[in-house]
This record gives C-alpha cells, structure tokens and sequence, in this order.
C-alpha cells in the first residue's frame, strides 16, 4: 500500500474520531466542542491508531501470513492503545505542560493517562476496523485515480503541517508568557517582601510607642498589682498591645501572589490571538511544573482554558453593552 493511501486513511479515521469525541461531548457535557489537539476536525490519535493497525494486517498480507482471529486483532489493539496513548499525552504534557484527556475519574486508570474501560473500546474499534471499515474504504480508495490520490494526500499533508505549526506557536507562546510570568512573579514578590520588612515596626519603634522607658512602666503596672492583689509576682512578659491583631504575613503574601498573577494571567488574555485562545480552549488543562510560583494557584492555572472562555463571554457582553 503507498503512502498517499496511508495518509488519506489517517485522515478519514482521525476525522472519524472528531465525530465520536465531539458526540460523546454533547451526550456527556451538553455542548458541542472541537476535540482534539488541532484546529481542524480531527483527532490525530484515532488516525495514528488506525494506520497503525492497518499497517500491521498489510504486512502479514504481503508476507503471507495469516491475518490473527478477532480476538488476537483485540489484543493488538487493546496494548496498542495503552503504549500510543500513554506516550502521547505524556509527550504533549512533557512539551507544553497541557494534557487534552483525563480519564482521572475512571476506574483503573494510570495517571490518568490510560484506563481500562478506554483501552478496551479502542481493542473492540480495532476489531471493527480490521474486519469491517477496512475492506469498505480499500474499496473507496481503489476507485481514485493515483494521480488524484497523490494530489490529494500532499494537499492534506501541507494543510495538517500549517494546522499544527499553528497550534505549537500558539501552546508555546502560551508556555513561554507562564515562565515570564513565574519570572516576574518572582521580581514582584521579592520587591514587595522588602516593602513589609521596610514597613514593619522594629522592637524599638514597638517598645518606643508603649513607652519612652518601659522599665518604668512594667513596675506600675507591678506596683497596682502588688496594691490590688497583695504582692502578685509580674509575669517575665506583658503582651504587647495589638499583638496578633490585623492579618498574618503570610496571608497577606499570598493574596499578594494571586493578585499579581491573576493581573498576568489577565494581561495575557486580553493581548492573545484569536487563534490562541482557541487553541488552548481545546485543552483539558494545564500541569505546571513543581517549581513554578504559580503552583500555589494551581485551581486556578490548571483551568486556565476555562479563564479564556470566561475573557472571551467578558467581551461579548461588552459589545452587547451589558
């Protein structure tokens, strides 16, 4: 079989597999989405899958062998799946800290990357592929003029490459505002840490302001407490007034934090390409790296997908003038 055969064929069932994904989204959620990992409608890992297995039944066809029963066709496709989906959304989350399924909330699962009940419908799709869609588009695609195949395929080929090169600008730059982001972050946080230390009163200004000498104060109070009580020994420390009142350091560094980055977080949005926010309305959510100084947000940066649609619903109310 050419590989104009095998191009188009990726192209049929990765379109094929949009159409389940974005069915399975109406059914599941009650909206319609563009699944998957390009702007087109196609799910680029159903192509994989399928030509995969395709491929392995036209090597046996030219060597001679026996093609295996539905059964063997299952297991190819069952521990075919686990090894191509597993290392593609480890790949993609390795590149650009985003994953575009999660099956978390499935039973036996493995860091949500695979699970059980997935791994076997694409060993039941490959059944169906091999012994049924198979012969159906060999047929199809006997009847296209080579030339035309050929022309065809190249087409697709040079659309597919300006789809991803598209969608990899668009999640790297986005990578590359989080790790601005995280360097800023870093910048303001140390400024603004100096600004508490200038702020905060010394033990000086403290004792300063409860008293020019608080020797003198600290025997009065023992003095009216000896008068009142008949000699109460005075405790080795008063508490300041105030002590422990107004908000903690800490809390106030961290809203501090959020503050900052929900202004970056912002500021992004508002200067982001259509095409952009598009791409990463497509992804499921985002998995930063343990180091980043967003991670004490990470409700938030992990739904930065859902923060674009929420911009997006922003202006459009805008316009409407609401």
């Amino acid at each position: 079989m050419e590989l104009s055969r095998y191009i188009l064929l990726f192209i049929i069932y990765s379109l094929c597999g949009w159409i389940f994904e974005s069915i399975y989204a109406v059914i599941t959620r009650g909206v319609w989405e563009n699944r998957g990992f390009l702007y087109g409608p196609i799910c680029p890992i159903y192509g994989s899958g399928a030509v995969i297995i395709t491929f392995v039944v036209d090597m046996l066809n030219i060597a001679g062998a026996r093609i295996p029963a539905w059964w063997g066709i299952f297991l190819i496709a069952f521990f075919g799946s686990i090894v191509l989906e597993y290392g593609t959304s480890w790949t993609l989350e390795k590149l650009f800290h985003a994953y575009w399924w999660d099956y978390s909330n499935m039973p036996l699962n493995v860091n949500g990357r695979i699970c059980l009940p997935a791994s076997l419908l694409f060993g039941c799709a490959g059944v169906g592929i091999v012994f049924g869609t198979m012969p159906f588009f060999d047929r199809i695609l006997d009847g296209i003029p080579a030339p035309a195949e050929e022309i065809f395929a190249f087409f697709m080929v040079a659309l597919l490459s300006s789809d991803a090169t598209l969608t990899i600008s668009a999640l790297t730059d986005f990578a590359n505002t989080i790790a601005a982001a995280d360097e800023a972050m870093t910048r303001h946080m140390e400024q603004f840490v100096e600004s508490l230390e200038e702020k905060k009163p010394s033990v000086g200004q403290i004792v300063e302001n409860l008293g020019e000498n608080i020797g003198d104060a600290r025997q009065k109070v023992a003095e009216l407490i000896e008068t009142a009580e008949g000699k109460l020994p005075l405790p080795d420390k008063l508490p300041f007034a105030g002590e422990d009142r107004g908000e903690s350091r800490e809390s106030r560094l961290s809203k501090e934090r959020e503050r900052f980055a929900l202004k970056n977080l912002d500021f992004a949005a508002s200067h982001m390409s259509w095409l952009k926010r598009r791409a990463l309305t497509r992804v499921q959510g985002f998995r930063l790296p343990a180091d980043s100084r967003f991670s004490g947000m990470r409700d938030y940066i992990d739904t930065a997908q859902s923060y674009i649609r929420k911009y997006r619903h922003k202006r459009k109310e805008k316009k409407s003038g609401r």
